[in-house]
């Protein structure tokens, strides 16, 4: 077997890009010159005693290793259309097309049997294939004519594989020309894009796959119908967009990829004309602010950034299209010591538009409890009564100070008030494994909170040592500030539950 530079192996399940291949000073047998995909699995960078072989991404995921030694570990891979067959197919059937006996005249006659009609039922179900699924099915080679029967294909998933250039990639696409998503995430691809071709390819997934911007762009002018790209985990920190080429892009996924400040995506991203929904999770962003742009933006995700400052928050609701949804968990000089109700309340008081909060619905009084909230505790923040949606919430419900003065008559009355023995409230998650479920309970009065807490435990998947629980008023919509339980000992009748209240329950961060 012949290796060359620039393809892919892999070696006892660990996967390699063949970077180098020679002789080295003093060593016997060829070597070879591997840059392993584990960023921690060789021992230098392609440098032995002073002299650069070859150049790795990382420093420590290079290695030498003896032909001879490669060749035997190495692992069996196939071409793409062995693959599906492999798992589409049933290969055991022996193919009798091409059995037939001699007649009279000594022409041929096809015999029919019944493998033959096994076959066909076989040939006809790849036929009828829409999704072809071969993550790590050790696809190296795509042969010439393998989407002949994949006519009804429309979404090809090949991660962590060891496809190694463009062209392959090319020939995938021209291969299959009603394809509308493909994903190659965790592949290597070394090799550059050296044909031309158009594709109406609708969604691109190319996340894991160390790319920098430049080559991710590499397939980019040959999709003019591209509606989302994902590039999660990738070292695209530097872009730069021509938004002629992106002119149908709705969904653009940058999650993980070390970008350093928002400046970066709202040069490259504010002039995308049907831009809906943007990832921007686990970068290092520390503020938001808008300047223009985003005609189409509804969707954002900011989650584990470095957000320190309200007035990104604030700047939110500048976006035109008005955000709907809105994820920003895991910012926490954002949040600080609040809790994540309380952080709930603040975002959703202050963005209008939102409609969803990482991943649970604002229902219509959960909405007007947060911009009361909001204006009551931040009628003398200079920073908050000089917003404009300070002034709509102030036209909406009216001065802070009567809100305040209001809620607290209200609450001095309550405790004046003989409480039922029962009350029915909903218990809402916000749990990340149960996050959005609610279920409506009757709960006695004299329940403790420590045996409340057992109960969502149970419910919602909570462990109590990590568990916190708040109540909302239901009934008094003028009562908006959110109550902590935060007295496993007490009764439930001390917090003064009414009928149609909501107790939150959410985990300490």
């Amino acid at each position: 077997m012949e290796l060359s530079e620039g393809e892919r192996i892999s070696f006892k399940q660990s996967l390699a890009s063949v970077r180098w291949i020679g002789s080295l000073p003093n060593k016997e047998d060829t070597w070879v010159g591997l840059e392993w995909d584990e960023e921690s699995k060789g021992k230098h960078s392609g440098e032995l005693d002073g002299v650069k072989y070859f150049t790795t991404r990382h420093p420590m995921c290079g290695s030498f290793m003896k032909l001879p030694v490669l060749l035997e570990g190495l692992d069996q891979t196939q071409c793409i259309s062995t693959a599906i067959i492999d798992k589409y197919a049933d290969r055991t059937e022996q193919d009798f097309s091409e059995c037939y006996v001699p007649t009279v005249k000594n022409q041929r006659k096809n015999i029919e049997l019944v493998g033959t009609e096994k076959i066909q039922a076989r040939q006809e179900k790849i036929d009828r294939l829409k999704e072809i699924a071969l993550q790590t099915s050790m696809v190296k080679t795509i042969d010439p004519g393998f989407g002949a029967h994949l006519i009804s294909c429309e979404s090809l998933l090949l991660d962590k594989n060891l496809l190694f250039s463009w062209n392959q990639i090319a020939q995938i696409l021209s291969e299959i020309p009603n394809l509308k998503t493909l994903s190659i995430s965790q592949n290597r691809i070394n090799q550059p894009l050296t044909v031309s071709f158009t594709h109406p390819l609708k969604i691109l997934v190319l996340n894991s796959m160390d790319l920098v911007w430049e080559e991710a762009l590499t397939l980019i002018p040959h999709l003019p119908c591209l509606e989302e790209l994902h590039l999660y985990k990738n070292r695209c920190n530097v872009i730069s967009i021509n938004p002629e080429l992106f002119s149908n892009l709705k969904l653009l996924n940058l999650q993980d990829n070390q970008i350093s400040s928002w400046e970066m995506i709202n040069q490259n991203c504010s002039g995308l004309p049907a831009l809906e929904k943007l990832i921007l999770n686990q970068n290092q962003i520390d503020y938001i602010y808008y300047s223009g742009g985003f005609p189409r933006l509804e969707a954002l995700s900011v989650e584990q950034n470095c957000l320190n400052n309200w007035r990104s928050i604030d700047e939110l609701y500048k976006f035109p299209a008005g955000l709907k949804e809105l994820r920003i968990q895991g910012n926490p000089a954002l949040q600080g010591n609040m809790r994540v109700s309380l952080l709930r309340f603040m975002v959703v008081g202050r963005i209008g538009t939102l409609n969803v909060l990482n991943g649970s619905a604002i229902r219509p009084q959960e909405r007007i409890d947060a911009e009361r909230y909001y204006l009551r505790s931040n009628y003398d923040n200079p920073e908050a009564t000089s917003t404009p949606r300070w002034q709509e919430l102030v036209e909406k419900h009216g001065n802070p100070a009567d809100i305040a003065t209001k809620i607290s008559s209200d609450q001095d009355m309550a405790k004046q008030t003989l409480m039922s023995t029962t009350a029915s409230v909903m218990l809402r998650s916000l749990v990340k494994a149960t996050a959005g479920k609610e279920l409506q309970k009757k709960l006695s009065m004299n329940m403790t909170v420590a045996d409340l807490k057992v109960l969502c435990g149970k419910l919602f998947g909570a462990e109590l040592s990590n568990m916190k629980l708040s109540y909302r008023e239901g009934n008094n919509k003028e009562v908006v500030a959110p109550e902590p339980l935060d007295d496993d000992l007490r009764t439930l009748n001390y917090y003064i539950l009414s009928e149609g209240g909501e107790i939150w329950v959410e985990e300490q961060e």
